[in-house]
C-alpha cells in the first residue's frame, strides 16, 4: 500500500483504474504502474494542519489537479481509448460510474465525506452505517448530499440491523444498498421492492449461492485477505472470485480482499470479477473518519504485521457471528 495518508480518495481510483487499463498492454504496464505509483506518493506527502476531516479535504481545484495528472503517459492512442472507454463493465454499466471500484461500507470510518469523495472520483461511494443507527446516518447523508450529485449507497452489517433501518435508508434514495455479514433474507425483498440495486457480500460458496437465489443485482466475494471481519474458514481471494464468478453469472460479481491498487485491479478483472470493492486502502485517505493515530498505523502497517482473530471482539463485548473473525494489528493484548 502506498504510504501517507495525505491522498485524496476520488484521486485513487482514477489512477487505479488507469493502471488497471494499462496493464491490458504488455508494452506499457510497467511503466503505467510505476508513473500511478509516483502520482500517488506526490499526493501523499503529509500535510500539516488541522486533524477536522472538513479541513483535511482537497478543495475542487486540487482534487480537479489530482485527477488530471493520475493518469500514466500513455501514448496517445491508449490515452485516446482510456478517455472514450474508460474500464467498462456490467457494474459500471448498472451504476452509471467511470470505474468497476466501489468503497467498501466500512462502519464508522466511511463516512459521507469519503462515500462522496469516492463517488466524485467515479466510483461507487458506499456509505459505512453499520447498525443504521439513525443520528450518524443524518448526520453523514448531509455530508454526502453536499459533496456529490453522483451515484451512492448505503452498507449494512446484516447482523446488526432490522427492518425499520432499512427502510429508513431507503428513504435517502440511495443508487444501491449492500448487505453484508449475516442472512440478507429478511431484508432482500424489500430492497428490491424498492427498486434500489442489491448488493450482497459473500464469504463462501453457501452464502453465494443463497445471494443468487435472493436475487442479488451485484455480489462481492470477499476473499480471506480482506481487512476488518471476514470469514474464519474463507478462501484467498485467488481462488474465491472465479469460483463466484462461475457460480453468480450473469450477476456481476466484485472481488474483496487485499487489493490496494490498480494492478489489483486489473488481477481482479482478469479473474472474472467487474470491479473491485476495496476498504482498508480507502481508510489511510483524508477523508475517511478514523483519528490520526489509526490512520498512522495503517500506513505504517505490513500485511505481515496482522492477524485475524476473535478476541477484541470478545474483549470490546461486541456481538459479532463466531463465523467471522476481525483482522488486526498484532498486539501483546492479542498473545496474553
Amino acid at each position: 500500500m502506498t504510504k501517507g495518508r495525505g491522498v485524496c480518495a476520488a484521486g485513487l481510483c482514477t489512477v487505479w483504474a488507469t493502471t488497471a487499463l494499462a496493464a491490458s498492454d504488455h508494452g506499457t504496464a510497467p511503466q503505467a504502474v510505476e508513473q500511478s505509483r509516483t502520482v500517488v506518493q506526490e499526493a501523499a506527502k503529509p500535510k500539516t494542519g488541522a486533524e477536522d476531516r472538513t479541513k483535511d479535504q482537497p478543495s475542487a481545484s486540487e482534487e480537479n489537479r489530482q485527477l488530471e495528472s493520475a493518469a500514466p503517459q500513455l501514448p496517445l492512442p491508449q490515452r485516446a481509448m482510456m478517455v472514450a472507454m474508460a474500464l467498462s463493465t456490467a457494474f459500471t454499466k448498472l451504476f452509471g460510474v467511470r470505474h468497476p471500484v466501489a468503497l467498501a461500507p466500512m462502519g464508522g470510518s466511511a463516512g459521507g465525506a469519503l462515500t462522496a469523495a469516492v463517488s466524485r472520483g467515479g466510483g461507487l461511494g458506499l456509505l459505512g452505517s453499520g447498525n443504521g443507527e439513525r443520528s450518524w446516518l443524518a448526520r453523514e447523508l448531509a455530508v454526502v448530499a453536499e459533496n456529490t450529485t453522483k451515484p451512492w449507497g448505503i452498507g449494512f452489517l446484516t447482523w446488526q440491523i432490522d427492518v425499520d433501518a432499512v427502510e429508513h435508508a431507503l428513504e435517502h434514495r440511495p443508487a444501491a444498498v449492500m448487505l453484508s455479514f449475516g442472512d440478507p433474507s429478511p431484508f432482500a425483498e424489500r430492497i428490491r421492492r424498492a427498486g434500489t440495486p442489491l448488493i450482497i457480500q459473500v464469504t463462501d460458496l453457501e452464502e453465494a449461492r443463497r445471494a443468487v437465489d435472493l436475487g442479488a443485482d451485484v455480489i462481492v466475494a470477499q476473499g480471506s485477505e480482506s481487512g476488518g471481519h471476514g470469514a474464519r474458514h474463507g478462501r484467498s481471494t485467488l481462488p474465491f472470485v472465479p469460483v463466484v464468478v462461475d457460480l453468480a453469472a450473469p450477476v456481476p460479481v466484485l472481488a474483496a480482499g487485499g487489493i490496494a491498487d490498480g494492478r489489483g485491479l486489473a488481477a481482479a478483472l482478469a479473474l472474472g470479477a467487474a470491479g473491485a470493492l476495496i476498504g482498508t486502502r480507502f481508510q489511510a485517505t483524508t477523508e475517511a473518519l478514523i483519528t490520526p493515530s489509526t490512520a498512522a498505523a495503517i500506513v505504517e502497517g505490513h500485511g505481515g504485521d496482522t492477524e485475524r482473530n476473535s478476541i477484541l471482539d470478545i474483549a470490546r463485548g461486541s456481538r459479532w457471528p463466531s463465523k467471522y473473525t476481525a483482522r488486526t494489528l498484532g498486539h501483546p493484548f492479542l498473545d496474553a
